[in-house]
């Protein structure tokens, strides 16, 4: 299990690495490599609870739309779907995990934080692009509040990691929708593989 989470530990360095040099087939490599050993860790926890399938599951989705959203196929509305895919059952696997009540007030309070600060201005700026588009993103911004409302309530590193996953996603939203961010990019895959591999580790030695 950890070996697992050590690789990805090393994949999501060269990610970084590849990113800012513009590097894409590396990249590609890469950021696709630290899913599939996140996945890999998960595996070997050898944990088949419901709760690490889902989780698993949730993994599996990530994985998708991180293709989907590779430069060489930069299909939005694809990785969209299928990151909102994931947040349902990174949901569903943080309920059967068990949620205390009062970190899910701290998440959803983070969540509203985000909407407050960025969700507004992401959602408006892709409603100007589409209509569609803005309902979709509207849906999105819903789901992944469910699931960092749920992630708090799971334990403080799930917690961080759920956080740091809506920051990864609010940096992207607001690079794409509202303005250019500087190295925005670099920011949005440390944030991301961050909040994903501290979700990971929470779940399993939580």
């Amino acid at each position: 299990m950890y070996w697992a989470l050590g690789a990805a530990a090393l994949a999501a360095l060269i990610d970084w690495v590849s990113v800012h040099r513009e590097d894409d087939r590396t990249e590609a490599i890469a950021k696709a490599a630290v899913m599939v050993l996140l996945i890999a860790a998960v595996v070997a926890s050898c944990d088949r609870s419901l709760a690490m399938v889902l989780i698993g599951v949730a993994l599996l989705f990530s994985l998708l739309g991180d293709v989907l959203l590779l430069p060489r196929f930069d299909n939005f509305l694809g990785g969209l779907a299928a990151f909102l895919l994931g947040h349902i059952f990174y949901a569903l696997g943080f309920l059967r995990l068990g949620v205390d009540p009062a970190g899910a007030i701290a998440g959803a309070a983070v969540a509203l934080l985000g909407i407050l600060v960025a969700g507004r201005r992401i959602v408006a700026g892709a409603t100007l692009q589409d209509d569609n588009l803005g309902k979709a993103v509207v849906a999105y911004t819903l789901v992944i509040s469910a699931m960092v409302t749920l992630g708090v309530g799971v334990g403080p590193i799930v917690a961080i990691g759920a956080t740091l996953f809506v920051a990864s996603d609010a940096v992207l939203g607001w690079n794409r929708f509202v303005a250019p961010l500087p190295h925005g990019r670099l920011l949005i895959h440390t944030l991301y593989h961050l909040g994903q591999g501290l979700i990971v580790l929470g779940v399993l030695t939580g």
